[in-house]
């Protein structure tokens, strides 16, 4: 049972028990008091329905505080004239049916008394409305607690997959012997390559409190990936970069970009006996940054991304849960086989860093 629904049927179960007292403390046979108390609180239960669709409309949604202050007033004003009516029509049903005939208990007989409950019933369902409101904010913060811890696990799960693939035994031993060799033709060439593999593993060991960079950023990290790699596949691997310069400075998530790279080269230039050309573009369109990686390969259409980590890599799960997390519906990817290239294809929305 959902919380609303426990919360209505306590509170007006309450309301019922507070009648029936009040039907006590009157002398008010409880033959009849009993049913009453409990059809008034049904009464409340279904015009708090009727009240709650209101409040959730798409128009109330938009309302500013002060005019949502007004509207919700409103509301329970007329829903307390509803109530107060039907409460007297039922008398007067009952009265009719169950006494001698007559209507003692009639709306134009008793207007003392329907005022009465009208100011009764009014700052209930006041109360009722400011209860809803507040429920509905602090769950609305409680789940976007939840929200930044699942987006801080994501992005630690992100950097750790990153540092994973960067130092593991198979990774290391490449760089390190390809180092050695070159040490022996080009000592120039060997020490950019060490500050290439230095530079890695600063970022990777170092991480980021942030939980997004400009572009500019994650392309330096790219950048020294990239030369790592051509150690291993030289010939094999080629990277062309079509960088719009209006995107440099847009914010993407951490690591997002070297990730795409990664499972390019790992999961499609390397399974290519001839290799193949790596095109990263970036551009902005209609307010938004759109990133693409190619490369050559097959895509594995039997299984998708999320079911088969060895086909693309676990870096294309973290993508979607993280952009998922930080833009909800606003952001998008996407892997599509093109002939015989792969693409990769990220949509964000454009956001640039703030001065702080």
């Amino acid at each position: 049972m959902s919380t609303f629904w426990s919360l209505q049927i306590t509170g007006w179960s309450l309301f019922a028990i507070a009648q029936m007292v009040s039907f006590w403390i009157q002398n008010y046979p409880m033959t009849k008091g009993i049913p009453l108390a409990m059809l008034f609180a049904l009464f409340g239960l279904a015009i708090t329905l009727v009240m709650r669709k209101i409040y959730t409309s798409t128009r109330f949604r938009s309302l500013s505080p002060w005019t949502l202050t007004l509207s919700c007033t409103g509301v329970c004003i007329v829903s307390a004239i509803c109530f107060v009516q039907a409460i007297y029509l039922t008398f007067a049903l009952l009265d009719r049916l169950l006494l001698s005939g007559k209507t003692k208990l009639s709306v134009a007989h008793n207007v003392d008394h329907i005022l009465t409950n009208y100011f009764q019933l009014l700052p209930i369902l006041l109360i009722w409305t400011l209860l809803y409101y507040a429920i509905k904010y602090l769950h609305r913060a409680n789940k976007s607690d939840v929200e930044v811890l699942r987006l801080s696990a994501s992005l630690k799960e992100a950097e750790l997959n990153a540092l994973k693939g960067q130092i593991n035994p198979h990774f290391m031993f490449n760089c390190l012997n390809n180092i050695r060799g070159l040490m022996l033709e080009d000592v120039t060439a060997a020490r950019a390559a060490i500050s290439s593999l230095a530079e890695v593993l600063r970022h990777s060991l170092s991480g980021t409190h942030k939980d997004k960079i400009p572009l500019r950023k994650e392309l330096l990290l790219v950048n020294e990936f990239i030369a790592l790699a051509k150690l291993h596949y030289e010939n094999r691997l080629i990277v062309s970069m079509q960088i719009d310069p209006q995107s440099e400075p847009c914010l993407i998530p951490v690591m997002l970009l070297q990730l795409l790279v990664e499972n390019a080269i790992k999961h499609g230039i390397a399974n290519e006996p001839g290799g193949g050309e790596l095109v990263i573009t970036t551009k902005i369109s209609k307010k938004r940054l759109e990133i693409l990686v190619t490369n050559p390969g097959k895509l594995d259409t039997k299984q998708h991304i999320t079911d088969n980590p060895n086909s693309t890599g676990t870096g294309l799960l973290n993508i979607t849960e993280r952009l998922l997390l930080m833009y909800a519906t606003h952001a998008s990817f996407s892997l599509q086989q093109q002939q015989d290239l792969i693409e990769a294809r990220v949509w964000l929305p454009v956001e640039y860093e703030t001065c702080e």
